[in-house]
């Protein structure tokens, strides 16, 4: 299951991030530099087998090395999409930066399924465990807490990035999920004391 989670939250974290892409397909500048995630590299070992005997199957994943990417932390877990608290900025603005790519991902798979549990290091996650709506059932690890997705609508604070971003927020709409973003530039400007473009 740990490899599945993995697989999921490098496409929904990619996901995120093509969206993002795409709104800078045109003349926009982000009041704020766009932190950069990825998932540890993983890998399965298969022991040898021997005497009709199967091989154990191990999960490999690349180390986090404290000198490079500081101290581990968990910017959300797996029971509620607010980020937790710390006293660095930089800190802050990587958790509500993730909460925004949860925001999106719930958006874009049509509520259906967004990473829970970030946590790692300055820019590389690890243990990551996929939030999904009940009607999908069990289909990821037992780390899938159902509060979380059944409560992600009243307990998900948007932040500047959702804000900036425009993500859509009537979430009862029957048009929500085809709803595209709505970045206003000049609400944008007026928020963060940025120039227009």
């Amino acid at each position: 299951m740990e490899v599945s989670c993995l697989v999921w939250a490098r496409a929904l974290l990619e996901l995120a991030y093509s969206f993002i892409n795409e709104q800078f397909e045109g003349p926009a500048i982000a009041p704020w530099q766009i932190p950069q995630f990825r998932f540890v590299k993983s890998a399965l070992a298969v022991e040898q087998q021997s005497a009709g005997k199967n091989g154990a199957v191990f999960l490999l994943e690349e180390l986090i090395h404290e000198k490079e990417q500081g101290p581990f932390r968990k910017y959300l877990n797996n029971v509620s999409p607010s980020p937790l608290p710390f006293a660095s900025s930089a800190d802050r603005e990587r958790a509500a930066f993730l909460a925004f790519t949860q925001h999106v991902q719930y958006w874009k798979t049509k509520k259906l399924v967004f990473v829970s549990d970030y946590q790692g290091g300055n820019s590389i996650l690890t243990d990551p465990q996929i939030s999904s709506a009940s009607e999908l059932g069990v289909i990821f690890a037992e780390g899938n807490v159902p509060s979380i997705h059944s409560n992600f609508e009243k307990q998900h604070h948007c932040n500047n990035f959702c804000k900036w971003f425009g993500l859509p927020t009537d979430y009862n709409s029957e048009s929500w999920s085809t709803v595209s973003a709505n970045r206003d530039p000049e609400a944008a400007a007026e928020l963060y004391g940025q120039p227009s473009q």
